[in-house]
């Protein structure tokens, strides 16, 4: 079949259009990973709605605080009184520490999971999570999830974007390992209390 050369520039042109919408999302999760590394927070907002982030962080860090308070009153090595207090003035904190987290110096940590890491790194940072080196799975035409592994614990933590132009994708939402992240703070607790 011999098509005639407005046929052969449609198909042309349909080929590249595809091919360009297809790695639009791959192009964006770069976009990403270069704000975060050099540290472009013009850049960073631009490809990230934080405000739901932020929220979920703000959740996050309060859920793991009361897990704390429990779990150590539940130890019962301090105190109810000095326990209450250690949680009142780490939870006057909360909306601030998660907007850290949430912002271009934080987001590595978000999407590792190490929150309560924040703002140190591990000694080995430079891959997995830490390099915002993730799978891309689709969902649909307009969202796709990102999954990004933790090198030292093996959690997975996914982000999900979201396209807002015909070839621009910016973050929307993710999802932490919440449970395995509790599991962490009671071993940790529990463990102070076999180490005393």
């Amino acid at each position: 079949m011999n098509l005639k050369w407005p046929y052969k520039f449609l198909l042309a042109a349909i080929i590249l259009l595809s091919t360009a919408f297809a790695a639009s999302p791959f192009i964006a999760m770069q976009a990403l990973a270069d704000a975060v590394k050099e540290n472009n927070t013009e850049l960073w907002q631009a490809r990230v709605k934080s405000t739901h982030l932020s929220e979920y962080t703000r959740k996050l860090l309060d859920g793991l605080l009361r897990a704390r308070l429990s779990l150590e009153l539940r130890r019962k090595e301090t105190d109810t009184a000095t326990a209450m207090l250690d949680y009142t003035f780490a939870q006057s904190a909360i909306d601030r520490q998660s907007k850290k987290i949430v912002a271009v110096n934080g987001f590595a940590h978000l999407l590792c999971a190490e929150v309560v890491r924040f703002p140190e790194y591990p000694a080995q940072h430079d891959s997995g999570c830490w390099a915002l080196d993730g799978q891309l799975h689709w969902q649909s035409l307009t969202r796709v999830k990102v999954s990004y592994k933790n090198p030292g614990t093996g959690w997975l933590s996914h982000l999900y974007l979201e396209r807002t132009g015909f070839f621009y994708w910016q973050a929307v939402g993710i999802e932490l390992p919440v449970d395995e992240m509790l599991k962490q703070l009671e071993k940790q607790i529990v463990g102070l209390e076999a180490s005393t």
